[in-house]
C-alpha cells in the first residue's frame, strides 16, 4: 500500500501540480514583433518604448518544499488592490490584497549606461485555498515609460493537495541588456 501512495503522490506533484511554459528564442521573439503577434495597445504617459523584442539578463530559481507560513507583508501602502480567484484544477480559491509604493527615482545600468529610472514595490498578502504573500520589485524607464529595466521578484504560497501541504517559492531577477530592442 506504501508504494501505491508514494506512485499517487508523485503523479500528482509531478502531473496535476506542473506548471509549464513553452520556451521561445529570441529570433522567434523578434519574427512575431515583426508580424505583429503579442502586444497589446493601451494608452501610456510619456514616450512608449519603441516597438520590438527587449532581451533580458534573467537570475532566478523556483521550487516546491515541505509544509511551513509565510508571514503577511506591512500594511503600509501608497496604493491598493484586490483579486479573486475562483480557482482551477491546478488550484484552489484565493483572494489576493495587495499594496504598493513609490521607492523614488533611481539609476539602473542597462548595456553599460546610466539610465534613470522609477521604482516602484508591489507587496501582495493571498489568502484561500493557495496563501502567501510576495513582493515585485520594478524599475521604469523614465523616458521610455512604462518600459521595464529591471525587475527583482519573491514570492511564496502554500497550497493544501491531496499529498498535503505544498509549498511553492519564485524569486528571480531580470535585467534589460539592450537600450535598443531587436526588430
Amino acid at each position: 500500500m506504501p508504494v501505491v501512495l508514494l506512485v499517487a503522490a508523485a503523479f500528482v506533484v509531478l502531473v496535476l501540480l506542473r506548471d509549464t511554459a513553452d520556451p521561445v528564442s529570441v529570433d522567434d521573439a523578434v519574427t512575431r514583433s515583426r508580424d505583429g503577434a503579442g502586444g497589446d495597445e493601451r494608452a501610456v504617459v510619456g514616450d512608449p518604448p519603441p516597438p520590438g523584442v527587449y532581451v533580458y539578463a534573467t537570475d532566478g530559481s523556483e521550487g516546491v518544499d515541505a509544509p511551513g507560513v509565510v508571514p503577511a507583508p506591512d500594511d503600509d501602502a501608497a496604493f491598493t488592490w484586490t483579486c479573486s480567484s475562483e480557482g482551477s484544477g491546478r488550484s484552489g480559491e484565493s483572494h489576493q490584497d495587495g499594496h504598493g509604493e513609490v521607492i523614488g527615482v533611481e539609476p539602473v545600468i542597462v548595456g553599460g549606461v546610466e539610465r534613470r529610472t522609477l521604482h516602484v514595490r508591489y507587496e501582495s498578502e493571498i489568502s484561500g485555498e493557495t496563501s502567501g504573500s510576495g513582493t515585485i520589485d520594478r524599475w521604469y524607464a523614465l523616458d521610455r515609460f512604462p518600459l521595464v529595466v529591471r525587475e527583482v521578484k519573491d514570492e511564496s504560497t502554500s497550497s493544501e493537495t491531496v499529498i498535503g501541504t505544498v509549498r511553492y517559492h519564485e524569486s528571480y531577477e531580470l535585467v534589460l541588456t539592450s537600450w535598443e530592442p531587436r526588430r
